[in-house]
């Protein structure tokens, strides 16, 4: 067992997004040598040792699926602190995974747009209304 890892931990199982970052912290290099190091693939046996099932499929009372991915909650490009922390991670099998990420994707790429209260729809900036703003 590895030094200072303490499992009683309680487990997490909503989305947490937060605003999307405009500069990443993290460009893609950084997080390739992140998830090759000796560090990650550590932390990444130790959670699916711990917590061999799928989370949310057990959370959703279905028989819980073997899990093969380990998900940061809180993204790396969001805070790199919380990488390598256990109460950052969640198991889950590939499918639950791969919904989570779209389900992340689809929020952030419509979290700018703007709606009109009351009629519901999506207000649309034309060149016009930015050109009479100025």
């Amino acid at each position: 067992m590895a030094k200072g890892l303490n499992f009683e931990h309680k487990r997490i199982t909503k989305i947490v997004i937060r605003k999307p970052v405009k500069e990443r912290p993290v460009d893609q290099q950084q997080r390739q040598k992140l998830y090759k190091s000796a560090r990650w693939k550590k932390v990444r046996l130790i959670q699916l040792r711990s917590y061999p099932l799928c989370n949310r499929c057990t959370n959703a009372g279905r028989a819980g699926q073997p899990a093969r991915q380990v998900h940061h909650i809180i993204s790396i490009e969001e805070d790199i602190e919380k990488a390598f922390d256990l109460d950052n991670l969640e198991s889950l099998c590939d499918s639950c995974h791969q919904l989570v990420e779209n389900e992340i994707r689809r929020i952030r790429k419509f979290e700018d747009v703007k709606i009109d209260p009351e009629t519901g729809l999506r207000i649309v900036d034309t060149e016009e209304e930015k050109e009479g703003n100025e």
